[in-house]
Parts: structure tokens; sequence; C-alpha cells
């Protein structure tokens, strides 16, 4: 959704693997900045727009590394029309080259297909699709990363045309996202992703992955 105007506010929001480096580098560092200037704290985890670092764009993990970033949850191992990295590891890894932890979209598998815990799958299926995929991760002993946008929540959110194929999905039963997460808050716990992190690196649980394994 490039150009989309929110009354006086524009958001612009652009795939990395369309950007160069210099400009992901100038952006992560521009966000990074404003959002420390008006919290006080340190920025120190990153999610691209669109799960847009793939095999395309694996330098960027690099740039975000030399900028300060500790955490990154970029990459779906789902891979789809628009990102994604099959051979992308299913929990939580170290990547060995510049020591950037990644938080990967958490997958989980139904009638012989991946399919995702968040976002367009939590809403266009019923709530237990998401609940069950998420108690079988849980079953195994794998973590739940559960993504969801602000714009999910708002159902009277503005219709811009962009890409078709998004355009199926992306407001696509936007009224049950509320009632589906209150529901979901109250049978599973919950925590922020670095302390998540923070868990898995006190108990020696995060392995090293090399990039090559990413180059899918």
């Amino acid at each position: 959704m490039q150009g989309m105007s929110w009354g006086l506010t524009v958001i612009r929001m652009k795939k990395f693997y369309n950007q160069t480096p210099e400009e992901f580098r100038h952006e992560i560092r521009q966000t990074k900045n404003i959002i420390e200037q008006l919290t006080g704290k340190e920025v120190t985890t990153h999610r691209s727009p669109f799960f847009s670092i793939t095999s395309k764009s694996l330098w960027a993990l690099d740039i975000l590394a030399e900028e300060g970033y500790k955490i990154d949850c970029s990459i779906s191992p789902i891979k789809t029309w628009r990102y994604g990295i099959s051979s992308c590891p299913d929990s939580v890894f170290r990547i060995k080259e510049n020591n950037l932890i990644e938080f990967p979209v958490s997958r989980f598998s139904f009638l012989r297909k991946k399919w995702a815990v968040g976002g367009a799958y939590f809403r266009i299926f019923p709530y237990s699709f998401t609940l069950n995929g998420m108690r079988q991760r849980i079953k195994n002993n794998l973590p739940n990363m559960f993504y969801i946008h602000p714009w999910e929540y708002d159902p009277e959110h503005p219709h811009v045309k962009f890409e078709r194929k998004a355009m199926l999905t992306h407001y696509a039963n936007l009224k049950k996202t509320y009632s589906n997460t209150q529901k979901l808050l109250s049978r599973l716990q919950f925590d922020t992703v670095t302390n998540l992190v923070n868990e898995y690196e006190r108990k020696g649980e995060i392995p090293n992955i090399s990039l090559q394994v990413l180059q899918d």
C-alpha cells in the first residue's frame, strides 16, 4: 500500500526487496531514532512490512545488526506469491554471521499444508483454526509468534486500491478480529518477543544458523 492517505498523514510501506540497501538503512535508522526519541527507550526489535526480508533481501539482516537491532521478526517460513523463505527454521534462531536473532512467523500443518499463526489466517478462517494450530505448536514444544496489525481491528478503515491478490484478504472478516482476539487471550498465555528471546538465551536454547540456510 504505497501512498495511502489517512487524513493528513501519508503512510508509505515499501517492500524491502524492492529497496536498495542504502534506502533500507536510511529508513530503519530514521524510524529507530524517532521512536527512541518519543519513548526514551532503546528500540532493539524489528519487523519488515509484508515480511519482505526474503532470499532476495538477506543483506537487510546484516544492516539491521549494524544499526543496533538485536531481534528481527521479518521472515516467514511459508512461501507465498509475495514473501517467504521455505528453508527458514521453524523456531527462534541466531544468524551466525551477524549475531542477529530471528523469530520467524509460526506455522502449523493442516490438511497437508502449512498455515501461519495470525494475520489474515486469523480473520478468514474460524477461530478454532488458529487456536488448534497454536496448541499443536505448544504440544511440539515450539513457541508461537502471533501477529496482527492495528488496522485489522478497524473494520471502518479506508478502502483503497492496491495489489488485487492482497485486496482479496485485506478487508475480509475484519469485524471478527477483536472478539476472536479476546477469546484467544482468555485461552492462552502471551508475552513479549523480547522476554521470550531472553528466556531462550538464558537456557541456551537458540541455535546458530548460517545465512546459507536461508538461500531459498
